[in-house]
């Protein structure tokens, strides 16, 4: 049987505001706080290559790309390249770590992750070929893999199985070169994630957070500590329970659960910082916080 750790929210507060201007007023706050993407212009008919952060080049063939309507494109390309590399950056952008395997969620551990969109005269393009990319850190020997995260799909798939990334050897210490196959753009190529398997102590561990924040809709993520790694809370029984399985034994995490009351324009926050063991049961108030105070506890997740 596995062992428990139960988070009991105990501030019951009710309002006349309906779900779908709640949720927006969230919503709106992770898009305001978004970083912007960088953009790169890649001349006609030209090969170039883009170097985005510390850890990922694109190499761009802008002589195949095509509108929508199958029309070759002669003009220049613009790349829009972005790319997350901390905590609050996976909670702004609505990602997360874990995968889905057999109908259980499993968390995942991230080196980073990136998104890359093309556009010409106004309109996105696709490309022809593949994108060639260079990806450095220290992979080696390490079990991570390039996974795909699809907005709106509580998963993320092992890019292995799914033929749209092919892999060459390191061409040095900690450096990766691979291809992203060209099918994948023909809707968008969404998120490229560079993670690994959380693994741990056995037995492994369930969360569930019982909330009493009545009427509002809430957001709620698990935090591993030790990784870069944050997984949302998913709606588990009662109408305000929500759940995580699969935590390592004696894993260091943070629960973070923030409601927003829309009437009055205010933001509630409960934060648990816990090691995740036998038989831990914690109960959480949700404190009154300022949006300029809730932007500083989600940048100090980092």
């Amino acid at each position: 049987m596995k062992n428990l750790l139960l988070v009991i929210t105990s501030v019951i507060i009710f309002s006349s505001c309906n779900k779908s201007e709640q949720e927006k007023s969230w919503e709106l706050f992770i898009n305001n706080h978004k970083e912007n993407s960088e953009s790169f212009f890649v001349t006609a008919a030209t090969i170039d290559t883009i170097e985005g952060n510390d850890k990922l080049n694109l190499i761009i063939n802008a002589t195949n790309f095509h509108f929508s309507n199958g029309n070759q494109v002669t003009t220049d390309i613009e790349v829009k390249m972005k790319d997350v590399l901390k905590r609050k950056d996976i909670i702004y952008e609505g990602l997360f770590t874990s995968f889905v395997n057999f109908s259980e969620e499993w968390l995942l551990k991230s080196k980073g992750m990136f998104k890359v969109d093309f556009f010409s005269e106004g309109q996105r393009v696709y490309p022809d070929t593949n994108i060639t990319f260079f990806w450095r850190d220290e992979l080696m020997n390490s079990g991570y893999f390039f996974y795909r995260f699809i907005p709106g799909v509580d998963s993320v798939w092992r890019s292995d199985s799914s033929s749209s990334f092919f892999y060459e050897d390191p061409l040095e210490d900690y450096l990766v070169v691979g291809q992203i196959s060209s099918d994948v753009f023909n809707d968008t190529l969404s998120w490229i994630n560079l993670d690994a398997p959380v693994y741990g102590p056995a037995p492994r561990r369930q969360i569930i957070v019982q909330t009493y924040l009545a009427n509002f809709p809430i957001s709620g993520y698990l935090i591993l500590n030790n990784y870069l790694s944050v997984v949302r809370l998913k709606p588990h029984g009662c109408s305000n329970c929500f759940i995580v399985d699969n935590i390592p034994n004696n894993a260091n995490a943070t629960i973070l659960v923030v409601g927003f009351d829309a009437a009055a324009e205010q933001y509630y926050l409960s934060r648990n910082d816990t090691i995740v063991g036998d038989d831990i049961v914690i109960t959480a108030d949700f404190q009154q916080i300022s949006e300029q105070d809730l932007e500083i506890e989600i940048e100090n997740l980092n």
